[in-house]
């Protein structure tokens, strides 16, 4: 059955993320291509929330609309405590530095920069210098402590994705946005990095937010939103990835056309 959200049973003065009635349309041509056919969905403070669609379904542009780097067509998206519609570009950028995190599929890393370079690279373009303990904490955490003069073409994809969660990490943000983080990674490297976002977010109360199409990205999440067509059509709390994949096979979700505008993007 549809659903709004998942933000009703929760208390949303616990939500670090907050989206309401968003929806986002693109022009492609002469059609309207739909995006997010309104959208309410809240993500508890200290926990994973993941989003999780087949491709084509909007949750890229839900990620984006969530962390600030997309302006929905109409809603209302809140983070930590600031409503995004109303801020131009100097104060999202300072949002974004200050506040947000994000790990990206394609990992985003200089090439020229080594191990700790590329991790401390945020610091260095706000003008701030990363705690000595924090960064080699960090690090150790990663499993990259071996590894802090290596460049990104002497690692492997799951230890260039560490780099990236490790930059996220280091700055301290309430919460880190990461988009498709294991679509580059084999099995072992995918759990590994999943362990370790999760383990991130016990110990040391930020928040994580993923879109994924992997249903064993699920498994690890607090809560599960499913999208598809623009919409979120159900949820579940503490997941497995057993459930996850019975709900995605049996809601029948991936056939449902979209809604009155033609297409779905994201």
């Amino acid at each position: 059955m549809e659903t709004e959200g998942i933000s009703e049973q929760s208390d949303r003065t616990d939500e670090i993320v907050r989206l309401e009635s968003v929806r986002k349309s693109y022009r492609s041509g002469t059609d309207s291509v739909l995006a997010l056919g309104g959208v309410t969905i809240g993500c508890p403070r200290g926990s994973v929330t993941a989003i999780i669609g087949p491709s084509g379904s909007g949750k890229s542009t839900l990620l984006q609309c969530a962390a600030g780097l997309d302006r929905p067509t109409s809603g209302t998206v809140t983070l930590d405590g600031e409503e995004l519609n109303g801020l131009d570009e100097t104060a999202l950028t300072r949002l974004h530095r200050d506040r947000v995190g994000f790990i990206f599929q394609t990992f985003n890393l200089l090439p020229a920069l080594d191990v700790e370079e590329n991790v401390t690279l945020p610091l260095t373009l706000a003008g701030r210098s990363a705690d000595p303990s924090l960064l080699v904490d960090v690090i150790r955490r990663v499993g990259l402590a071996e590894h802090m003069r290596h460049r990104p073409f002497e690692l492997s994809p799951g230890q260039r994705q560490r780099v990236a969660i490790a930059r996220a990490l280091v700055t301290r943000h309430a919460v880190i946005f990461a988009d498709e983080p294991t679509g580059a990674l084999d099995a072992r490297d995918t759990d590994e990095v999943l362990g370790l976002l999760q383990e991130t977010v016990r110990e040391t109360g930020q928040t994580v937010v993923m879109a994924s199409h992997d249903p064993l990205v699920a498994s690890y999440a607090d809560r599960v939103a499913f999208l598809s067509a623009g919409r979120i059509v159900d949820e579940l709390n503490f997941p497995v990835d057993r459930a996850v994949i019975q709900r995605m096979t049996h809601l029948g979700v991936w056939d449902r056309p979209p809604g009155p505008e033609r297409g779905v993007a994201g």
